[in-house]
């Protein structure tokens, strides 16, 4: 049997045994579209019976007629030749497609944290032609908070506040270690002194962890509480 491909409309020929009396799943050999395939029944043909009768007499000749006049029509007009686009459309036409591109390219530099934040694989195109943007949470690093712990040592006889915790790359590729900055604040949660520093690593892969410490000299009076912030490239020449 011939079997057609509903996506595609490809033919091809099928054993009616293969399909059997239920059908099966079959697959286009041309699009790959798979449906299922229900065996085609044909119909039986309906068998009439015909009884034999002596033909009729012939009947006498019809007087003869006047042959009738020809009919007139009017030939069609052949169609006007078809006009090729002169050179002048040609470049008009490049010039709309090269605005095009060229107003695409402009919105996606000018949208682009926005683009990242909606579409967070777009990441690693604008990082691949040197554009910064801010990566968002899912695409980025990560605290353990688990890991981060706070105490006061001394060093050269002075108290100073050690800081140290773990920072995990959470994208799917590997990514260069942005900045940390920690905020210090009050007990109002008035920000009363930022401290940054940079793990030794300079590189995480996808999933890899990495530890970081750091000693805060010269802590500002009435601190309370510290937060941490990664500091991204984009975030940096802003002053973030």
């Amino acid at each position: 049997m011939i079997v057609s491909c509903p996506k595609c409309a490809s033919r091809f020929h099928v054993a009616d045994k293969a399909l059997g009396t239920d059908g099966r799943k079959v697959r286009c050999g041309s699009c790959a579209h798979a449906w299922m395939q229900k065996p085609i029944v044909e119909e039986a043909p309906v068998v009439a019976e015909v009884a034999f009768v002596d033909p009729a007499p012939e009947p006498a000749p019809a007087p003869k007629e006047s042959p009738p006049e020809p009919t007139k029509a009017k030939l069609p007009r052949p169609a006007a030749p078809r006009q090729r686009p002169t050179s002048i459309s040609r470049i008009v036409i490049w010039l709309v497609f090269i605005v095009l591109i060229a107003g695409i390219l402009a919105g996606g530099y000018r949208y682009r944290q926005l683009v990242v934040n909606r579409w967070p694989s777009a990441t690693g195109i604008y990082e691949a032609v040197g554009v910064s943007v801010i990566p968002p949470p899912s695409y980025s690093f990560t605290f353990v908070k688990e890991k981060v712990e706070t105490k006061f040592e001394t060093v050269d006889g002075k108290s100073v506040l050690s800081v140290s915790g773990v920072i995990t790359n959470k994208s799917t590729r590997p990514r260069p270690v942005p900045q940390i900055r920690i905020f210090v604040r009050d007990k109002d949660r008035k920000l009363v002194q930022t401290w940054d520093f940079s793990i030794e690593k300079k590189s995480l892969k996808a999933g890899e962890s990495a530890d970081f410490k750091t000693m805060i000299k010269n802590l500002a009076p009435g601190a309370d509480k510290i937060e941490f912030k990664f500091r991204y490239p984009g975030q940096m020449s802003k002053g973030g």
